[in-house]
């Protein structure tokens, strides 16, 4: 017995400091999520663009020139879906009211369409007024006070003070500064990480530590490809779907 209770306190302990550890690691992804993010994001979107410049740079195009190429024609890329899909929301909102009305007529003729066959709808009306009638718990039905035609509600209007301008200006421009200071920081990082791609990959094996270099160096480079491979591809056929979805 004692021995069990040894080896209880023993478990118990380990597991413990993984449930403390675990929490302590999500409190601070939570905590840090405008940092974490971005910086996700960034490490995925490099991983898309690497092989596109070891492209260019077989082609004799300088690193710098290769980076500077992809992140302009990823940032037009993001502009121009970006005005299709604000276009599309904004033809949506004109075309809201002719839906309306169309709906509207749906309904009305649907709703004709039943009062003229509602003759179930009548009998259990029926059956439903006279259990009620039959029910000892429901007292005698109260009809409404009439209401005296002289007493009037007084109206009461609610007036919005009328938008200024300034204050549109400031509504729109703080809807924006969140993903746009979102987008800016993924794309200093994936600049940062595109141009050393090299040197980080020397950092990460020195904390991997040194054993074996070649084997961590091959093992690391053939990761780093087979997962930008895999983006690329994932990328390619996303595109290819959202055209002939648009199409």
């Amino acid at each position: 017995m004692p021995g069990r209770a040894r080896d209880g306190r023993g478990l118990l302990l380990p597991v413990t400091l993984a449930a403390m550890l675990t929490t302590i690691i999500v409190l601070a992804l939570y905590l840090g999520r405008s940092v974490f993010v971005p910086l996700a994001l960034a490490v995925l979107l490099s991983f898309v663009l690497s092989p596109v410049v070891r492209w260019l740079k077989k082609v004799w195009v300088p690193r710098v020139v290769a980076v500077a190429i992809v992140v302009m024609v990823t940032l037009s890329v993001a502009a121009l879906l970006g005005l299709v899909i604000a276009r599309q929301v904004t033809d949506l909102g004109s075309e809201l009211p002719r839906y309306e009305s169309t709906l509207r007529t749906k309904l009305k003729v649907l709703r004709t369409g039943m009062a003229q066959s509602s003759i179930v709808d009548r009998a259990t009306a029926t059956l439903n007024e006279l259990s009620k009638e039959l029910d000892p718990r429901s007292g005698p039905i109260d009809r409404p006070p009439v209401a005296n035609s002289d007493a009037r509600p007084i109206p009461v209007e609610v007036h919005q003070p009328p938008e200024r301008p300034l204050d549109t200006l400031q509504r729109i421009v703080a809807a924006l500064i969140q993903p746009l200071t979102t987008t800016g920081i993924v794309m200093l990082l994936v600049i940062f990480i595109l141009l050393q791609r090299d040197d980080i990959r020397d950092r990460v094996i020195r904390l991997a530590g040194a054993g074996d270099l070649e084997t961590t160096t091959t093992a690391l480079n053939d990761a780093a490809y087979r997962l930008s491979r895999l983006f690329l591809v994932q990328s390619v056929l996303n595109a290819g779907f959202g055209a002939v979805i648009a199409a």
